[in-house]
């Protein structure tokens, strides 16, 4: 009997490995938002900090005031990139699923073209079978 040959092999494997790429990809895109959501700790620690600070002076205030104002500015700034973050793994995210969905209909067509051969190769197997009963008959 014949060996099970899935003629569309290589584009499933194509459609497996771009998987997971799209995969890899969402879950670096995924870090990476992570990352940036961890530093706006980093924020709040150092405006509670400089809110500690004793201002003996007005020209001290100033410049606290100032500092503070500029905290608040990379923070700003930070919600903006972590907001481009969180676009980019839901790009990511859904390239990924389109890529898995594609890979999963190869796989499907895969096994219901192995089923078909199964199929086929059970009913070679069983004519082979009649035939030779027959042909046993006729011997005997």
């Amino acid at each position: 009997m014949r060996k099970f040959i899935f003629r569309l092999q290589r584009v499933l494997e194509f459609r497996e490995v771009t998987e997971q790429k799209a995969e890899d990809a969402y879950r670096a895109a995924q870090a990476r938002r992570i990352e940036s959501e961890q530093g706006r700790v980093r924020f709040g620690d150092l405006r509670q900090a400089a809110l500690r600070t004793v201002c003996d002076n007005v020209d001290q205030m100033k410049s606290l005031e100032r500092y503070i104002e500029r905290i608040d500015d990379e923070e700003r700034a930070h919600e903006v990139i972590v907001a481009l973050l969180v676009q980019e793994e839901a790009m990511a995210r859904q390239v990924w699923l389109d890529r898995r969905a594609e890979a999963e209909a190869m796989r499907k067509l895969r096994q219901h073209a192995r089923e078909q051969w199964q199929l086929d190769a059970d009913r070679a197997e069983q004519a082979e079978m009649d035939e030779f009963a027959i042909n046993r008959r006729r011997a005997a």
